[in-house]
């Protein structure tokens, strides 16, 4: 049954990629792009564009963008590939190393290959993101969630690890909280695109910025063209 849902699925994208290939569409994105935060999906809301010309300082319902917040996307993305390279640092030493370190190896990778573990976490992340390699049809950030789901888990199984069981219980509590504030903060500033509310025509222009790295890198963006 897998192997023929994997064909039917194949077949289906080819078909897809025929209609519609990547690049036809203005906010489709490669795969590769997609832990970065790169670009999302944008549906703009404004039928008279006179009206909001007419009336710049005011406050305008202008679209909505559907985009992760990018400081929890790049920060699970960079614990993905920490996780990865534990992984095969583990992998290699246990090949390289004699018994009784092997086994000591064993000992801590069985650990993390349990459901919730490390490991198990990272192997549905990459199954829930890597197929979409294969296909050349129009693909969306949105198509990223289920990976990116796994990409959070994994991203607090990792922090768990490596800071609040390291840490004393203070420095660890004092430094989540600070990560959850920066998350925080960073939400509620692209809080607008999200409940497609009204605002300030720069407002919505720099929220857009903030939200698609690819503005960070690329000066200007799409988001000048919104």
């Amino acid at each position: 049954k897998a192997v023929e849902h994997a064909g039917t699925q194949f077949w289906y994208n080819q078909q897809m990629a025929t209609m519609f290939p990547r690049g036809s569409h203005a906010f489709d994105s490669a795969w590769y792009t997609w832990p970065f935060a790169w670009r999302g999906v944008y549906f703009g809301l404004v039928r008279d564009w006179a009206a909001v010309a007419a009336a710049p300082q005011e406050k305008h319902l202008l679209g909505f963008f559907l985009h992760p917040n990018p400081i929890t996307m790049l920060f699970s993305t960079a614990l993905a590939i920490v996780s990865f390279l534990a992984v095969a640092a583990a992998a290699i030493g246990r090949a390289l190393s004699n018994d009784g370190t092997q086994q000591r190896i064993n000992r801590a990778l069985s650990s993390h290959l349990s459901p919730g573990g490390a490991i198990s976490l990272l192997v549905a992340y990459l199954i829930h993101w890597l197929p979409y390699s294969t296909q050349n049809r129009q693909t969306f950030l949105l198509y990223y969630l289920p990976a990116y789901f796994f990409a959070i888990l994994l991203a607090a199984r990792v922090w768990n690890n490596a800071i609040c069981s390291n840490l004393p219980r203070f420095a660890a509590t004092a430094i989540t909280i600070s990560l959850c504030a920066l998350i925080g903060g960073i939400s509620c500033k692209l809080s607008a695109m999200v409940y497609a509310s009204r605002v300030h025509i720069q407002d919505w222009n720099d929220i857009l910025r903030l939200a698609s790295t690819e503005c960070w890198v690329n000066d200007p963006c799409w988001a000048n063209l919104t």
